[in-house]
């Protein structure tokens, strides 16, 4: 048994295991209840605004612009007033 070389591993040889992506596993969804293809549709569309949301709160340029309006209503706020308020 020490004797034996062991196995080399070339690229062809190896596997790499992927996650399916939320659209791809629409695409295999079966159930029994009715309008399968629209309720596919809905959540495909689901999909994608979530996925835009997603990217769209990542940039830096939101988050810039977030601070700004926090930052601008707290000013807003200091220079009100004490007595105009209802």
């Amino acid at each position: 048994m020490a004797d034996e070389p062991e196995p080399s591993l070339e690229d062809d040889d190896l596997v790499i295991v992927v996650d399916k992506s939320p659209s791809e596993l629409l695409v295999e969804y079966v159930d029994r209840y009715p309008c399968l293809q629209f309720r596919k549709r809905i959540m495909l569309l689901r999909h994608q605004v979530q996925e835009v949301c997603s990217r769209i709160i990542k940039t830096t340029l939101f988050e810039f612009l977030t601070i700004m309006v926090i930052v601008s209503n707290s000013i807003a706020l200091a220079l009100e007033e004490p007595g105009s308020g209802a």
